[in-house]
């Protein structure tokens, strides 16, 4: 299977492809900073195609926050920096 193909497989499977992105974007940073490369593809000069495809053999996790996945927490979240306060929740 080519690399793109697994990638591909990988991110139908992401509970939240926005945050493989961002954890493929660090990887690509990482890699290009001087962290070895865990495939025998060379980092130095390809560092994309290098995080790709350790992503996609499983050599690299990530791990969604919570926030990324349950939208009603972002919401929360929104609503308690703006001052308000939540349902059944004391005021101060």
């Amino acid at each position: 299977m080519k690399l793109f193909d697994e990638i591909e497989t990988v991110a139908s499977a992401a509970p939240n492809q926005y945050a493989l992105a961002m954890a493929v974007a660090k990887r690509v940073k990482h890699l290009r900073t001087g962290a070895p490369p865990l495939t025998d593809i060379n980092a130095h000069e390809r560092p994309f195609e290098a995080a790709y495809a350790e992503f996609a053999k499983g050599l690299v996790v990530y791990e969604v926050p919570e926030q990324l996945t349950d939208p009603a927490s972002e919401a929360r979240r929104f609503v308690s920096n703006q001052g308000f306060v939540e349902e059944g929740e004391d005021s101060e």
